[in-house]
Formats: C-alpha cells, structure tokens, sequence
C-alpha cells in the first residue's frame, strides 16, 4: 500500500505545480513582457508524462517495472510525434522544440519516480 501513496503523493505534487504554473505563472509572465526563456510556454509539457505516468500507475493492479519503463518510453514518443505533426499541420498546436525538450525532461522525471519508488518498496517489504 505504501507504494500506491508515494504515486498518489507525486500525482497531487505535479499537478499541482502544473496547475500554478498555467494558470499563474504563464499569465503573470504574459502580462508583465517577462523574458523567462520559454518556461512559461513548456511548463505543461514538462509536467504532463509525469502526471500520467502517475496516474496511469496509481490505479493500476499489477504493473512490473519492465510496463512502467515502456509507459514512459511510448508517452515520450506519442506525444512527441505529435508535437512533430503540429509543424505540418496546423490546427494540431503551434510546433516548438522547447517542447520537445520539456517532454523529454518529463521522461526523466517519470523515470526517476518510477526508479526510486520500486526500490523504496521493495526495501520496506
């Protein structure tokens, strides 16, 4: 059971961080002229593999780190491609390869939780 809160505790912990910087952060920054280097722009994307991964890992039953690892290699590669889509067709997004990297930084970090998290719970089983 302990393994569950740890994802559950991530889950609110990135969406809330993705919550503040979308609705609070990039406004601000819009408004004020803020140079901040595209943060504002690619915080969703940073925070969106981790977000579902979580999730995605949160309700699941049984789940072996082999799935969890595939989760967040066929996340980064989805949505990067359609990210690459959005370039050559317009009315999928606006095409920037700040996203790209935000989406890959979110690989990591997904990678990360899913890492240190299978072997905290195995250390306290």
């Amino acid at each position: 059971m302990k393994f569950k809160s740890y994802y559950f505790f991530f889950f609110i912990l990135f969406f809330s961080i993705a919550f503040i910087l979308n609705n609070y952060y990039r406004p601000y920054i819009y408004t004020n002229n803020i140079n901040d280097f595209g943060l504002a722009d690619m915080a969703s994307n940073l925070f969106f593999i981790p977000i579902g991964c979580v999730f995605f890992w949160m309700l699941s039953k049984t789940m072996t780190k082999k799935t969890k690892e595939l989760d967040v290699i066929i996340s980064f590669v989805l949505l990067s491609l359609h990210e690459a889509l959005s370039y050559f067709i317009p009315f999928l997004g606006v095409f920037d390869f700040k996203d790209i990297l935000a989406l890959f930084i979110g690989a990591v970090i997904a990678f990360y939780i899913q890492k240190n998290t299978t072997t905290n719970a195995l250390k306290h089983s």
